[in-house]
């Protein structure tokens, strides 16, 4: 082997090293184009996205009502009350799911929370988990007697196209006497 060839050889393979660092920078950049893009198009869609709020809650005839704020750039749809089992007593995810087929943009929607549905529901059937019925009857009893308020806990949920939105957590505070005594948002 004479010098050249080793010389041609350190070069090829110096060229080879160079090659490989010089796709290793391209790609680099194109990863760092794509996510720019990709954060783009998601603070856009973000941005265009529905955003349902809950504005109040009262009384009406023996339900309580749900008044309901589209405060996004785009119409919310299939809209539903749902109810959380974190709720006090946990019988309210029971309740029936009220809702909307569509809400449009700065739109208020009033929905009905059809509160005690599922507790009625519930003491109508048989269960057969012991003990739940009687914990349930208990707690009713005391509710009814002014010693214990009920917590209903309930989100709302919609689309955005195939995308499925949730709002944050709301609660209510209620007592059989003073009826709703407080109505907020989890943090």
């Amino acid at each position: 082997m004479n010098a050249w060839q080793i010389v041609g050889g350190i070069v090829s393979i110096l060229g080879t090293v160079l090659m490989f660092h010089g796709s290793y920078q391209q790609a680099q950049g194109d990863k760092k184009f794509q996510d720019t893009v990709g954060s783009f198009f998601d603070r856009r869609q973000a941005e265009d996205a529905p955003e349902l709020v809950a504005l109040a809650v009262e009384k009406k005839d023996t339900d309580y009502l749900v008044t309901v704020q589209n405060v996004g750039r785009k119409p919310a749809t299939n809209v539903k009350v749902i109810f959380s089992d974190e709720s006090t007593p946990s019988v309210f995810v029971s309740n029936l799911i009220s809702g909307a087929q569509e809400i449009p943009q700065n739109t208020k929607f009033t929905l009905p929370l059809n509160l005690f549905t599922g507790l009625n529901l519930v003491m109508k059937l048989p269960n057969s988990a012991p003990g739940y019925k009687e914990d349930l009857e208990a707690s009713l009893r005391k509710f009814n007697a002014g010693e214990m308020a009920f917590i209903p806990r309930f989100y709302i949920e919609y689309y955005h196209g195939e995308k499925l939105i949730t709002s944050p957590r709301y609660y209510l505070v209620l007592e059989k006497q003073a009826g709703l005594i407080h109505f907020g948002k989890d943090e």
